[in-house]
């Protein structure tokens, strides 16, 4: 997915500081994004998706199809829409059990002790 946002900052921007601008985010935390310091988050994809609404969201998060709406996507981005919520949902939740089951298994190993005791 970052080779994808790379493109459209190639298309959109004259800079990675002008993109992060014209879409509402840090230029750090982009550049950290960009060069997998951290993880491309859903605010940097919704933020670029509803920044630019002519870019396909089935492109930008699954790389299939063609980067630029067609008249038919046009008139389906709500479905468009609703697909890249769910999927972002399910990352997000599958990404929250991952960790709920890492801080489990951290505090069964690691018990604290009691205050007073």
């Amino acid at each position: 997915m970052i080779e994808r946002v790379m493109d459209i900052i190639k298309l959109k921007a004259k800079s990675v500081r002008e993109f992060a601008d014209s879409v509402g985010i840090k230029q750090v935390t982009l550049n950290q994004q960009l060069n997998g310091d951290r993880k491309l988050s859903l605010d940097t994809v919704l933020s670029i998706l509803n920044s630019f609404e002519d870019i396909s969201a089935e492109w930008l998060l699954r790389g299939k199809g063609e980067m630029y709406k067609t008249q038919s996507e046009n008139s389906s981005m709500t479905a468009n829409m609703q697909t890249m919520y769910e999927f972002l949902l399910e990352e997000r939740d599958r990404k929250i059990r991952e960790m709920e089951a890492e801080l489990y298994l951290y505090k069964t190993q690691h018990p604290q002790k009691k205050k007073g005791a």
